[in-house]
């Protein structure tokens, strides 16, 4: 199998490097469960690169979205100092030096593609687009993590969990999808990251059918695969992404699937694949998507 979204650094360290020492060793770990080539899609905001084109964008983004606005000043400046302390945490590396090394390890003979994923910023998608096309990116996942300066998916901020209990729930998912509709159809993509992390706590609505087929369609306008993931199944939801019901959409919409296991650090990289795979060929997925890997190689076919 292809992991086509993992990470060299686990969240809540900094970035540094990387080396080619780490590739290897990385590599090394997702060869012992079965990866065959696996696809380093580092966070944008983890390199200073980010920071120079998109400066402070907490300072001028709206704490929350108008589907979720309270007018709380107090939760407006707790939510804008909390993902600058976030973003500025996780810097520390270079995009230029992860580009070098990881061109280098490719050359070597790494079964390694580089790509990053890449956040939604509302209303600065020209900058995005601008930084991540100036550099030789194999794919680009693209993933709703935030909603205006919400990280509704932060399972260790006691802020951002907070925030869940002063919101309505179909609020939440008409935010998401939304953004998610807007990051698909911006071209700057091939592949939407975790399609439903929406429900990452367990908070689903009722019917969840209408934003399924929203944000299907926006994939498919776009252009993107859908990324099947393990990693639902180690978060509460406890539930792979997408659900069944939107992978059974996405098939009648043609479109293809990217497996991965969103690993950060080697000891995550391709956890639960097999698991996944098995999943997926029961549920009728027939193809996975594949990103500029040489003709001969078959295996995420």
């Amino acid at each position: 199998m292809i992991d086509h979204h993992s990470h060299l650094w686990p969240h809540g360290t900094r970035a540094s490097g990387p080396t080619m020492a780490d590739l290897e060793r990385f590599c090394a770990a997702a060869a012992s469960r079965g990866i065959s080539r696996v696809v380093l899609t580092e966070h944008l905001f983890r390199f200073s690169e980010a920071q120079s084109a998109l400066g402070a964008f907490w300072e001028d983004s709206t704490p929350l979205p108008r589907e979720l606005y309270s007018g709380d000043a107090g939760l407006d400046k707790a939510l804008a100092d909390d993902m600058a302390s976030y973003w500025l945490s996780h810097q520390g590396a270079s995009l230029d030096r992860y580009v070098e090394v990881g061109l280098q390890a490719k050359a070597a003979g790494l079964p390694l593609l580089l790509g990053l994923e890449v956040d939604h910023y509302s209303g600065l998608v020209d900058k995005v687009a601008a930084l991540v096309s100036s550099y030789p990116i194999d794919l680009v996942v693209a993933s709703v993590h935030w909603l205006g300066l919400w990280r509704f998916d932060d399972l260790d901020s006691e802020l951002s969990m907070s925030v869940w209990d002063r919101v309505d729930v179909e609020g939440v998912w008409e935010a998401y999808t939304n953004a998610f509709c807007e990051m698909a159809r911006s071209g700057i993509a091939d592949v939407a990251a975790h399609p439903d992390l929406v429900k990452v706590t367990g908070r689903v609505p009722p019917d969840p059918s209408p934003y399924w087929e929203r944000m299907v369609a926006a994939a498919a306008e776009g252009g993107l695969a859908l990324e099947a993931s393990s990693a639902g199944w180690r978060k509460p939801i406890g539930e792979q992404y997408p659900a069944l019901g939107m992978i059974r959409l996405g098939l009648q919409s043609g479109l293809c699937f990217a497996t991965a296991s969103d690993g950060h650090g080697d000891a995550a990289v391709g956890e639960g694949m097999g698991r996944l795979k098995r999943f997926l060929q029961a549920a009728g997925v027939e193809r996975s998507a594949l990103f500029a890997i040489d003709a001969g190689d078959k295996d995420g076919k």
